[in-house]
């Protein structure tokens, strides 16, 4: 079955079911949710197929926050038999010349060469003022006592849309703990 919304999901029930998601990181959270809903026998299995194009959603979730609740599996274009061999081994699949070329165009550092060619979700969208990844080693590293000598700072981040949700937060010298009312 192929469905465009979450209301065609609802009443599918088996004890085996396989559900597959092409282009995942495309479907709407909505239609996410009614697949949860069916899932619930035993041997249910969801497979998502797509590029890692989005920085948020169920898709990325998947890979990130949800991991332990998957087996992920990432394939570069650098791992395709035509790039390897350095000819058209498989029609239709990425050539040496196009990963080139992508590299010349965007730079392999641009997120749109991350994703379309390394297989790798985007580290920054358009929207973006710190890098993804800059915030994951902030939230790694040992956080260092609070200077009570220093002044309290209070800060907001008003979310206008996306993923996004609006942030409190208070800062006192180095340390940044969650605005807590």
């Amino acid at each position: 079955m192929s469905a465009d919304s979450d209301e065609e999901f609802q009443g599918f029930h088996s004890p085996n079911m396989l559900i597959v998601v092409d282009e995942a990181e495309g479907v709407e959270e909505p239609i996410y949710e009614a697949i949860e809903g069916v899932m619930t026998s035993e041997n249910c299995r969801l497979l998502l197929i797509g590029n890692p194009t989005t920085m948020g959603g169920s898709f990325r979730r998947a890979f990130y926050q949800d991991r332990e609740l998957y087996r992920t599996i990432t394939i570069s274009a650098l791992e395709s038999p035509n790039v390897l061999e350095g000819a058209s081994v498989i029609k239709g699949l990425a050539t040496k010349r196009w990963v080139s070329e992508r590299q010349r165009v965007w730079g392999a550092e641009n997120p749109i060469y991350q994703a379309r060619v390394l297989g790798e979700f985007p580290d920054q969208g358009d929207d973006t003022l710190i890098p993804l990844s800059a915030i994951e080693r902030a939230t790694e590293r040992e956080t260092v006592p609070s200077d009570p000598g220093k002044p309290l700072v209070l800060a907001v981040d008003v979310a206008r849309y996306g993923f996004d949700s609006s942030v409190l937060l208070r800062r006192r010298g180095l340390v940044v703990t969650p605005w807590t009312p």
